[in-house]
């Protein structure tokens, strides 16, 4: 449907802007897990499953299996978030969309109430507010 197209297209675009931004950063891992230099930046980006092992310290695993640790006084770490549908609330496996669901519907929802104060539902209801949904 348009909308999906519409919204995936949005997400593209957003995409974009992020990778954009870190070319401030002077290595950046691909997708493919090549790691290029893309300035002079002291900005090192991981894509990558991370635990701290110490207060300085982080332990580092990416999607093709390569491992390793970095250290430094300052350390940023970015989290995503995903859908999670508690078992015991009547209804839920039948009524319910998470977010992931609701960018990929086939046809309008009408109108949806966003649970959650969490980024992930104020985006969801910031995005269908303008269409009356």
């Amino acid at each position: 449907s348009k909308l999906v197209e519409n919204v995936q297209d949005h997400v593209k675009k957003l995409n974009f802007f992020y990778e954009n931004g870190l070319h401030s950063s002077n290595k950046k891992t691909l997708v493919n897990g090549t790691t290029i230099t893309v300035s002079s930046g002291s900005i090192t980006y991981y894509n990558a499953l991370a635990s701290f092992v110490d207060s300085k310290t982080l332990s580092w695993r990416d999607n093709y299996g390569n491992t390793g640790k970095i250290t430094g006084d300052t350390i940023l770490v970015s989290v995503g978030g995903r859908p999670f549908m508690p078992d015991n609330i009547p209804g839920v496996k039948e009524y319910a969309i998470t977010s992931d669901d609701l960018f990929s519907l086939s046809r309008s929802p009408g109108k949806t109430l966003c649970v959650g104060a969490g980024y992930i539902s104020l985006e969801c209801g910031g995005f269908f507010g303008p269409f009356g949904i």
